[in-house]
């Protein structure tokens, strides 16, 4: 630093001061060195492989876990059901959708059977009316007319009873299969 002209401080003089580059080409580096340097990129690439493996199956295996349960469905066995795999976001809720599809299918077959009961057990007693009343009708009761009479009134309450189930039935597949139209 030195004074201009004026008194104010100045620069005067520069010392430029260069030292070249070590040279960074593979042949200047030492054997020992490329050695280390070789070997940290194979345990690298080893440790990133066994991490993806790890991973690839720590992913897979709750999905095989899954189609295999699908596939138990699939085959009628509602009783099937997946570890919801809370590690994972995406697999626990598609476990837990996957649970919960088959707790609705096994409500639904429980509600299918008890009403296939129930149809059976409405359709048996009108035919068994009308069996009996026609078994009746050919045994003795052909010649009284009032008990023909009393006998086909019972048929026919019978019979209209069959149709209106039968009906109300129809009604409910229509419902189910999105064919009502409804005013």
């Amino acid at each position: 630093w030195g004074m201009d002209e004026q008194g104010n401080a100045a620069v005067t003089q520069i010392v430029y001061l260069a030292t070249p580059l070590p040279d960074t080409q593979w042949s200047a580096l030492s054997w020992s060195t490329r050695g280390q340097f070789i070997g940290a990129v194979l345990l690298a690439v080893l440790m990133g492989g066994l991490a993806g493996v790890l991973l690839a199956k720590r992913i897979s295996r709750p999905i095989e876990q899954l189609v295999l349960a699908a596939q138990s469905v699939g085959k009628g066995k509602l009783d099937e059901t997946v570890p919801a795999d809370q590690a994972i976001t995406e697999l626990a809720v598609l476990g837990g959708a996957f649970n919960d599809m088959t707790t609705n299918l096994r409500h639904s077959d429980q509600a299918k059977i008890a009403f296939i009961s129930d149809v059976t057990h409405e359709l048996r007693t009108p035919l068994t009316v009308l069996k009996g009343t026609i078994e009746t009708l050919q045994d003795a009761a052909l010649d009284d007319h009032q008990a023909q009479e009393t006998f086909l009134a019972s048929m026919s309450h019978e019979t209209e009873r069959l149709i209106r189930l039968v009906n109300e039935l129809l009604l409910l597949t229509r419902a189910d299969a999105g064919a009502l139209n409804l005013h």
